[in-house]
């Protein structure tokens, strides 16, 4: 039998297809090859798109800025000379901003902003806050909650300049951390002259360290004036230490305070030293406030070594209407060097009467009586609207034989209304202050 022929088959190459994983390689090179080309596009094009970028947010915000663009890089950009709003009257300035982003699944997030010699303009008046055209991107309503925002911030040599219905108040500010827990910084906040009606503040001041721990903002410092004076009333350099505690949403704080200062001078009523200790608390459905104030070295009409209020008072609808309730207390309460003049004025008056020596023994006994005299008094405080009443269901001063110079129960002080002032009570003086004791 003869051999058929056999034609030889096709090289493997022609024959069969190429295996899978060379065409899988080949398509990812071709898909690297276009990325690459398209990530060198991008980074070639990056200063136009991110001036594109920030061009559509100011357009956005209707804000009106220039910048200089530093720096543009997948991780980092850089500003400086950044100023928004009207030129001449800028409402943010920096000398320079630095934006970090954070890589995430989805959009990048920022993840940290330093600022360099930030300087914020704006006002409050009759309770509003207002940045001029910043508003707009600072209060503009979002899916965010409230309080402080999730963000590393370092903030070098900031300022801001705000006027308010009692002047221009100066604000200073540094610090770095996370704003919502970690941030460590320094305020300092100065107002050189202040007016409040007819009275004058010169140079009020508050400085200390504000932090934040799980979201909630601290302030800890003294708040100080140089001087108050209103019509009627004096007070020398006085400050109040604080610490001071808002919630993560800023819809209640909490706060001590201790108070030290003077001299005060009210209406000729003089005080040579204020202390006292303050404890706070303030939420929307109103303030509690309890109270320990000391007033030492009283010299005018009345005279005393001490004079301490303690309580605790509580508020609500912007403190329009008020109940507290309370004690005070006094030692070595006395006849002021004023009263005694006019005592003395009597006397001699009284020359050559039967009520001369009767006028000087009474201010031999009250001076006696009153060098280690006791005050004690409880109240109760109402304020509704243009109602107020003081109640004072009991007060006794003793004098220093022991004896009760002055005794009041049911006392009731009543201010406001279409009845005007009304007082009303038991009083009791004994008759004799003016004998051995």
């Amino acid at each position: 039998m003869a051999e058929a022929e056999v034609e030889p088959p096709e090289s493997a190459a022609e024959a069969a297809p190429a295996p899978p994983r060379r065409r899988w390689r080949r398509g990812v090179a071709i898909v690297l090859g276009l990325l690459v080309v398209a990530l060198g596009l991008v980074w070639w094009q990056r200063e136009n798109l991110a001036h594109r970028i920030i061009a559509d947010q100011l357009k956005q915000y209707e804000l009106q800025g220039t910048y200089r663009l530093e720096q543009v890089g997948p991780l980092t950009q850089v500003l400086s000379n950044v100023v928004l709003g009207d030129p001449a009257r800028p409402d943010f300035t920096a000398e320079r901003v630095e934006v970090t982003i954070t890589p995430t699944f989805g959009l990048p997030a920022i993840g940290a902003v330093r600022l360099v010699r930030p300087r914020l303009y704006g006002s409050y008046r009759d309770g509003t806050l207002t940045f001029g055209s910043l508003d707009k991107a600072l209060f503009a309503p979002g899916a965010a909650p409230p309080g402080l925002p999730d963000l590393d911030l370092q903030l070098e040599d900031g300022r801001a300049l705000i006027d308010t219905d009692l002047g221009s108040l100066g604000l200073k500010a540094a610090g770095r951390g996370n704003l919502r827990d970690g941030f460590v910084g320094q305020l300092a906040v100065a107002g050189p002259a202040l007016r409040a009606g007819e009275c004058r503040i010169d140079r009020a001041s508050a400085f200390g360290a504000v932090t934040t721990a799980d979201g909630k903002p601290s302030f800890k410092g003294p708040l100080r004036l140089a001087a108050l004076a209103c019509p009627g009333l004096k007070l020398g350099a006085t400050a109040l230490a604080v610490d001071l505690t808002a919630d993560a949403a800023f819809a209640s704080a909490r706060g001590t305070g201790k108070l030290a200062g003077g001299p005060l001078d009210l209406s000729g009523q003089q005080v040579a030293r204020l202390g006292g200790e303050l404890d706070l608390t303030w939420r929307k459905a109103g303030l509690i406030a309890r109270y320990r104030l000391t007033a030492n070295g009283l010299t005018g009409e009345v005279a005393a070594r001490e004079l301490a209020i303690e309580g605790v008072a509580r508020g609500a609808a912007g403190l329009a209407r008020l109940e507290g309730e309370g004690t005070l207390t006094g030692q070595a309460i006395r006849p002021g060097a004023a009263f005694d003049r006019t005592l003395a004025g009597l006397e001699r008056a009284a020359a050559g009467t039967l009520g001369a020596p009767l006028l000087a023994q009474l201010r031999t006994g009250l001076q006696r009586e009153g060098a280690n005299s006791r005050l004690e008094a409880s109240y109760t405080l109402r304020r509704s609207g243009a109602l107020t009443s003081l109640i004072v269901p009991t007060a006794e001063l003793t004098g220093s034989s022991g004896q009760s110079l002055v005794v009041l129960s049911r006392g009731q002080l009543a201010l406001g209304g279409a009845a005007g002032l009304r007082l009303s009570g038991n009083y009791l003086s004994p008759s004799r202050i003016n004998g051995s004791g």
